[in-house]
């Protein structure tokens, strides 16, 4: 996961990020499975509709950005005339999807445009669906799915997945590291290093 996120760091990746780590835990045993869940469906806000709808515009499958642009011009009609504020809320996410465009039950949920597009027409939408340049919503949306810490930890979760065995040998892996480099100073720049 650390590699796709670091390769594919676009927050119009977020949702595919989240499918994924969903798909790779369907190995895990019932009762590490259960708790994984738990946490990816309190966590799961790359499984909000306008969070997949951004992912699926800038899907490299034509069907599935044209599927997109459908579902935005129906959530920008739906919402229209609407003038309080929407509350952000994680759906229930499907755990068994196929794929990320079938995280969420599209019958059951509110639909919503992503924010990111506002400022774009329709016409303009459409555009980027039919000239088969996704890259063009990806340069729209260059906002990072995860902050620069959020990778650091993710890495050093692998790190401590690959050095020891058994959760509380990585619990401990963990957390010795990071006191570690509380305890350690950090440079900047080669300058700023001395041995005095």
């Amino acid at each position: 996961m650390w590699f796709h996120i670091k390769t594919k760091s676009a927050c119009a990746e977020g949702s595919k990020h989240l499918w994924r780590m969903i798909k790779y835990s369907r190995f895990l045993e019932k009762h590490l499975r259960d708790v994984v869940d738990e946490v990816n469906q309190r966590n799961g806000y790359f499984g909000h509709a306008e969070n997949i709808l951004l992912a699926m515009l800038a899907d490299e499958r034509k069907q599935i950005r044209e599927l997109a642009y459908r579902r935005i011009l129906a959530a920008r009609n739906e919402n229209a005339s609407s003038t309080g504020i929407r509350e952000f809320r994680v759906p229930r996410l499907n755990f068994n999807a196929s794929d990320y465009t079938e995280l969420v039950d599209w019958q059951e949920i509110d639909r919503y445009e992503p924010p990111l597009l506002k400022s774009l027409s329709n016409a303009r939408i459409e555009e980027c669906v039919k000239s088969n340049v996704a890259e063009q919503v990806s340069e729209i949306a260059q906002f990072p799915c995860h902050t620069q810490r959020t990778e650091r930890y993710i890495h050093l979760v692998t790190e401590a997945a690959a050095s020891v065995c058994g959760s509380l040998a990585r619990d401990g892996f963990i957390q010795a590291r990071i006191a570690s480099r509380k305890l350690m100073k950090t440079f900047n720049t080669k300058s700023e290093f001395r041995l005095d």
